[in-house]
């Protein structure tokens, strides 16, 4: 099967637990089909594919990615992998404005009267990295509190830095005691490896961007590791 995919880092992580089901339940294995940038890309909708691309390693080690390959897609997420020389049964995933507010992977999933993998772990490499008690990201670059989660992080933090190897950055942050940011990507990456985190943010973001991305608050009864909040504003 294939699906295709693109989205901010976030959003496309929560992608992976509809994947997860399909393996599970059909025995299939995906190809990732993921536009590759172009020169004609609007600056935002570049970096946002850039992005997807490092996640290229991760993606390819989970047990439902068979591959990822890579088109010069046009016209966003909806597309045919025909139009690019790659054949066969295809679904499109991406985000829509006018989706349900619901646990975004239950909205994927329903695009296609697909389940999704409620308990879905990502499986990353085990690393040799330095261990630090805190460690801090600044994440979600397009919200108006940019710049402050530095004024609330433990002095002593260290920075995951976005430049760095993802498996490396995960190892990081799994080796800590307290991991900070302001929420995006980096959480619910977090999130899928049951890990919990503190998260900087304001009150209308949380109701916005946090109830439909992580399981404690989708599922508050199932036991789901709990991030907690220092508001914001």
């Amino acid at each position: 099967m294939i699906f295709t995919g693109l989205a901010r880092i976030g959003d496309f992580l929560l992608m992976w637990p509809v994947a997860s089901w399909y393996y599970k339940t059909h025995g299939r294995k995906i190809h990732w089909v993921l536009p590759s940038p172009l020169p004609s890309d609007r600056p935002e909708l570049r970096v946002e594919k850039e992005n997807l691309m490092k996640l290229r390693s991760l993606l390819e080690y989970q047990d439902f990615t068979e591959k990822v390959s890579y088109v010069p897609a046009v016209g966003g997420w909806q597309f045919n992998p025909a139009d690019y020389g790659i054949m066969g049964d295809y679904c499109n995933f991406g985000v829509w404005w006018s989706r349900e507010y619901d646990y975004i992977p239950s909205v994927y999933a329903r695009r296609y009267n697909f389940g999704f993998d409620k308990d879905f772990v990502i499986k990353y490499r085990t690393l040799d990295v330095p261990v630090y008690e805190n460690v801090w990201i600044e994440t979600a670059m397009w919200r108006d509190n940019i710049g402050s989660l530095k004024n609330i992080i433990p002095g002593n933090a260290y920075e995951i830095k976005h430049h760095d190897d993802v498996e490396y950055n995960i190892n990081i942050a799994m080796n800590a005691k307290n991991v900070y940011s302001n929420g995006g990507g980096f959480a619910i990456m977090m999130d899928f490896l049951k890990k919990a985190t503190i998260i900087h943010k304001s009150r209308a973001e949380f109701e916005v961007g946090d109830k439909p991305v992580f399981r404690c608050l989708s599922f508050p009864e199932e036991g789901y590791p709990e991030h907690s909040y220092i508001w914001h504003g």
